[in-house]
């Protein structure tokens, strides 16, 4: 069993994984959507691997409940929810796996269709991703945290010695032996096995604009994709004009290629 609880969109920081679930979102709805008491989180998330759903630890399964919050996300900004891919009978039978359901008979298709992605929302209804989708997610979810929990780094010490040093401490001292020859240009300085110093040109611009394209910072993520959550409502949009539900399919594949090479991939 597992509770979602309702959603809200402004509350997930981990909205930028919606992507990991494009695959999940195209599942047929009868099969992805069920009732939450019918779902264990760990076999969900060990189905498919070597591990036994025992070993999965309570931290993980709070990971698993966030992802899952994430794919109810991608599910719910899908246009595959919709009504206009679902049969008739397949929406009533899903409304019907509500413990309190309304009254499906006195209602129409598209009456059905909006009750079910309610109770989505509410959480009565929970969305079932792919299992490789869902441990993707789980990984993606770790990392980012990861990277929020590195400690900072304590503050690093001046290589540039004080006057204290300089006079007191450990600076190189004045050759004793006068019998050395003076500094000139000719004979270098007179400091034992130090190399001479070599001017060497910095990176070439052509190097620096190559590791460039192949980095991108985390605002440049999270502008991608923005403007890959207002193609997505374009192409739900503009889903009747484009074709209706296959239309708006292509549309939201091709969002995604552009986020992808937005991301640099």
């Amino acid at each position: 069993m597992i509770y979602l609880g309702p959603y809200c969109d402004s509350d997930y920081e981990n909205r930028k994984h919606t992507h990991l679930f494009w695959r999940s979102v195209q599942i047929p709805i009868y099969v992805s959507v069920r009732n939450p008491r019918m779902f264990d989180p760990a076999r969900c998330y060990c189905f498919g691997t070597h591990r036994h759903f025992a070993e999965v630890s309570s931290g993980e399964v709070e990971d698993i409940t966030r992802a899952m919050k994430v794919a109810r996300m991608a599910f719910l900004r899908s246009s595959l929810s919709t009504s206009d891919t679902c049969f008739d009978h397949d929406v009533r039978a899903l409304l019907a796996r509500l413990d309190d359901h309304p009254p499906i008979w006195q209602m129409d298709t598209r009456q059905v269709a909006q009750a079910v992605l309610d109770a989505v929302k509410r959480g009565d209804l929970i969305f079932e991703p792919d299992h490789a989708d869902l441990r993707a997610c789980v990984k993606a979810i770790q990392e980012s945290r990861k990277e929020r929990e590195v400690p900072a780094a304590p503050p690093r010490q001046s290589d540039t010695p004080s006057p204290a040093q300089v006079l007191y401490g450990n600076a190189p001292r004045v050759p004793q032996n006068l019998d050395t020859p003076s500094y000139s240009p000719k004979t270098g300085t007179p400091l034992g096995d130090a190399q001479p110093f070599q001017y060497s040109e910095s990176v070439p611009g052509g190097d620096v604009q190559d590791l460039a394209a192949r980095s991108v910072s985390e605002a440049d993520e999270a502008e991608c994709f923005a403007q890959y959550e207002r193609d997505l409502d374009l192409c739900n949009a503009l889903g009747g004009p484009m074709g209706g539900a296959r239309g708006s399919a292509l549309c939201k594949q091709q969002a995604f290629q552009n986020y992808q090479q937005c991301r640099g991939y």
